[in-house]
């Protein structure tokens, strides 16, 4: 115990410049203060403060960050709890990846993109995820196997794609409501969601790609707001896993007969759509 105190000791003080940036640390915070990015990293170039990863526990980025780049915060498994400014546009690929002790994480209303592998591995974020209506985009892997993730997913009509993966192994959520900008559900972006039970398909979504929702078992209720519906067929796996006879999918009243005959949504329990 007293080693490590020592140790605690020695790096808080530690401080430095990236561009235009100062960082430092402070008993358990690092700090990251100045106008402008924060750099983008990769192997083998890690941002200062990597070294010094296991002395800090939180992170609060200053309202004047324009960016966090990609492998910002890579692997600083100690992080619980991160606070981003409020002019951070941009969380770049990996930023948290691998923080796996992050508890919470409020993602600010000027961010517009993020992300490929954002919060991937994030396995102790808790609570609802609140995206704001200021993202457009959100990447492949983004917030794979957020494991403490629960409730209900909005994603709001700003976003207009979502990458492959992005909520995969997020066991956790309940229910989700997509965008009515998003025109495409990859590859798997919801693959082994096993606890949820509804989702909600806008009418934009014109395509659903290879186990979309593979192994989402408990799902009881799709409200599928598109008038045509989504070409799947039986080799994609959109539905692997899932008892399609025994869950509820509400479709337009007009599009009842078509949804009757297509492959894949022929196997559901077709309702029309009283939710209108």
């Amino acid at each position: 115990m007293a080693a490590f105190a020592i140790a605690a000791k020695r790096a808080s003080g530690h401080s430095g410049t990236i561009g235009t940036l100062t960082w430092s640390i402070s008993e358990d915070t690092l700090l990251i203060n100045g106008a402008g990015d924060i750099e983008d990293y990769c192997n083998p170039q890690y941002p200062p403060w990597y070294k010094y990863r296991n002395s800090f526990t939180k992170a609060k980025i200053g309202g004047s960050v324009t960016s966090v780049g990609r492998w910002a915060f890579v692997e600083c498994s100690k992080l619980t709890s991160a606070v981003i400014g409020n002019s951070v546009a941009y969380i770049g690929e990996s930023a948290f990846s691998g923080c796996c002790k992050l508890t919470s994480i409020i993602i600010p209303n000027s961010v517009t993109n993020i992300g490929n592998l954002a919060f991937n591995g994030c396995r102790k974020l808790t609570g609802e995820l609140v995206i704001p209506d200021s993202v457009i985009s959100i990447g492949y892997f983004a917030f794979f196997s957020c494991i403490e993730l629960t409730g209900e997913l909005i994603i709001p009509d700003s976003v207009t794609s979502i990458g492959k993966s992005a909520f995969a192994g997020c066991s956790g959520l309940t229910s989700i409501k997509i965008s009515n900008s998003v025109t495409e559900i990859s590859d798997r972006t919801f693959d082994g969601c096993n606890a949820l039970t509804s989702v909600v398909i806008p009418d934009s979504v014109t395509s659903i790609k290879d186990g979309a929702f593979y192994c989402c078992r408990k799902l009881k209720q799709i409200i599928n707001l598109a008038t045509t519906p989504q070409t799947i067929s039986e080799d994609d796996w959109v539905f692997y896993g899932v008892s399609t006879s025994s869950v509820k999918l509400y479709v337009p009243a007009q599009s009842l007969a078509a949804y009757k005959t297509a492959d894949i949504w022929k196997e559901f329990d077709i309702e029309a759509n009283s939710f209108l």
